[in-house]
């Protein structure tokens, strides 16, 4: 196999079939999907059993709830593939050419350590609510999107389409940044490298009313200003202004976004 994809869930029953039917679906097949079920308490064993016909397909469970930054370090010991993926088990792969476009990128460019793409908001019933685009193609600087993502507070790497699995080493998804672990892993792991940008909205991130990662967003200035010290980016006072700004701005956006999406 070349490709490794994880699938974290707890209690994924409403929207974990579409995410293994995406997979399914995907022109490139050489690939291994393990779900990590950190102790689901619903359907969730019983969805994914449907599927365990499949050789390709695992699922484990863990002996105790780990949490969910626990269930996504779990997926990054041993990566036994080239090259991986961890989709959350609400998102999926709304274009069955990603896999294979991800992969000719990585394969071409041995230097290149991730795959990023644009990507499509998506509600409760898969419905398109907006798309996500990062107005960017190609080959990128890491360094310079980790800096514009602190700077402005917001995620402007996006979800990883595929990593280059001996890139991980001891990157871990930081417990203590509960908002901010995906992009304080996409600082870290692209540190000093390039990444590569597909103009295509190749994943669905889907935001709905159970969904509560993306209602937290009031400690998200803070968690970056502990990322950048991390990572070793410098902030001048003008900058931890900059920061404060964007900060409020975005806690409007949210604010209101969300109150209509629970209308």
């Amino acid at each position: 196999m070349t490709i490794s994809i994880y699938i974290p869930v707890r209690n994924g029953s409403d929207f974990l079939e579409e995410t293994i039917r995406s997979i399914l679906a995907q022109t490139f097949q050489d690939w291994r999907l393990v779900i990590k079920d950190n102790r689901s308490t619903d359907e969730t064993p019983r969805i994914v059993e449907k599927y365990l016909h499949d050789p390709r397909i695992t699922w484990m469970q863990h002996p105790e709830n780990i949490g969910s930054v626990g269930n996504y370090n779990s997926c990054l010991v041993d990566i036994p593939t080239k090259y991986y993926l961890i989709l959350s088990h609400d998102d999926y792969l709304r274009d069955e050419t990603a896999l294979e476009k991800a992969h000719a990128v990585l394969e071409a460019n041995p230097d290149i350590v991730k795959v990023h793409c644009d990507m499509l908001f998506v509600d409760g019933d898969s419905k398109p609510i907006f798309p996500r685009r990062f107005r960017r193609a190609g080959r990128i600087q890491n360094d310079a999107v980790a800096r514009a993502s602190i700077l402005t507070t917001r995620n402007l790497f996006g979800i990883p389409l595929l990593i280059r699995s001996d890139a991980v080493g001891g990157v871990r998804y930081d417990p203590d940044l509960y908002h901010t672990a995906d992009v304080d892993f996409s600082i870290a792991l692209g540190r000093g490298r390039d990444m590569y940008h597909i103009p295509e909205q190749l994943i669905a991130l889907r935001i709905h009313k159970n969904n509560n990662t993306h209602r937290r967003y009031n400690t998200i200035s803070r968690e970056l200003a502990v990322s950048a010290k991390k990572n070793d980016i410098a902030l001048s006072g003008q900058d931890r202004l900059v920061m404060w700004c964007s900060d409020r701005w975005q806690r409007l956006q949210k604010f209101i976004f969300f109150k209509v999406l629970c209308r």
